[in-house]
């Protein structure tokens, strides 16, 4: 990240010193002062293997993924082991006899509710009692206010590339801020990359599941009543429509929920809806119009459309404490908006508009 690291740091009559290999772990912790410790760190990929100080040798259990940790072994007999959350909080701490031994709460940004201590901690990272910060790879982070003290090396350049998703991204625009404002949903294991997650990322599934639940029975609605005004029975449209109206739901409401962090995200889902309806639509005419691409923009235009007003009912779902529906009720409304309006175009013939 940084090539700038911390190397020294001062607080309450104690120097901090710190040292790091060519690949940018940091290897050793010095303390002089006051107080005096020492300790060298062994690494097993990104996580810490072993850490040794003037009175033991501590070995840690990890599992395959970056701060997956477990526990620890003593070279003085001693044993660890973590209960940990969602987001990897190490919450409670059990002896080799099963006996808990500590018991921690963090409030939202990581800062503990009791004095903390050396060691893991907040989102299995390392904690300096010395300094107050937590080791997070390539930065270090203060939970007291929840900032970095270095700056996000590749936010800055996107700020000055214009990167679209972190100029119009207001959460990106302080180049030391957490998870993007955000610590409940993600974690930022190495300092440089927002991951989500595996709580979020069910929850991201379930809502997408819901939407494309939404627009498939909306499909199937419409596809019944089609059939009724044209009086045909043929049951096989019924799963197409099903199948077709899943696709777009699901699609419609991962677009929302991908791009909800950019101004206009309900317009940009009506548009992709649109485009995607007109495309299926266009497919199944008997008597197609004869500029596909004027049809496909007037899709389009009219997804717009009701993404904008759709973006309005959203709202209100999120104002009515109702916030993990609101992707859901604007997938609904978008598809809705659609359905109900290809309806009044079949009876008044408005294909016609786009020949």
């Amino acid at each position: 990240m940084d090539p700038i690291r911390l190397v020294r740091a001062e607080k309450d009559g104690n120097i901090v010193e710190y040292s790091y290999d060519v690949f940018g772990n940091r290897t050793e912790r010095k303390v002089s002062g006051e107080k005096s410790e020492y300790e060298r760190f062994s690494y097993a990929g990104s996580n810490i293997f072993e850490i040794k100080n003037v009175e033991r040798v501590e070995k840690y259990i990890s599992g395959q993924n970056i701060d997956e940790i477990y526990g620890k072994i003593e070279s003085d007999g001693n044993e660890e082991y973590y209960i940990r959350d969602y987001l990897g909080n190490i919450k409670a701490i059990f002896d080799k006899d099963g006996k808990m031994t500590d018991y921690r709460r963090y409030r939202v940004y990581g800062e503990e509710e009791k004095e903390p201590s050396n060691g893991f901690g907040f989102t299995s990272r390392e904690y300096d009692e010395i300094t107050g910060l937590y080791y997070y790879r390539s930065r270090y982070y203060d939970p007291t206010i929840g900032r970095f003290l270095q700056k996000d090396k590749y936010n800055e350049a996107g700020l000055l590339n214009n990167d679209p998703s972190v100029v119009y991204n207001p959460s990106q625009l302080n180049n030391y801020n957490y998870v993007a404002n955000n610590p409940v949903n993600y974690i930022d294991p190495n300092g440089e990359a927002i991951f989500i997650t595996t709580a979020t990322a069910i929850t991201i599934l379930k809502v997408v599941g819901a939407g494309a639940a939404l627009g498939s029975a909306i499909e199937v609605v419409s596809t019944y009543l089609k059939n009724i005004y044209a009086d045909e029975k043929d049951k096989k449209s019924y799963l197409k429509a099903a199948a077709q109206g899943a696709f777009k739901g699901g699609v419609t409401t991962t677009v929302l929920i991908a791009t909800a962090s950019l101004p206009g995200s309900p317009i940009i889902a009506g548009i992709t809806n649109g485009f995607i309806s007109g495309n299926i639509d266009y497919s199944e005419m008997k008597d197609k119009p004869k500029n596909f691409n004027n049809y496909i923009v007037y899709e389009m235009v009219k997804g717009g459309m009701f993404g904008f007003v759709g973006g309005f009912v959203g709202e209100l779902a999120r104002n009515n404490s109702l916030e993990s529906l609101e992707p859901i009720v604007t997938s609904g409304f978008i598809e809705s908006g659609n359905t109900i309006f290809k309806w009044f175009e079949i009876t008044a013939h408005g294909d016609e508009l786009c020949n």
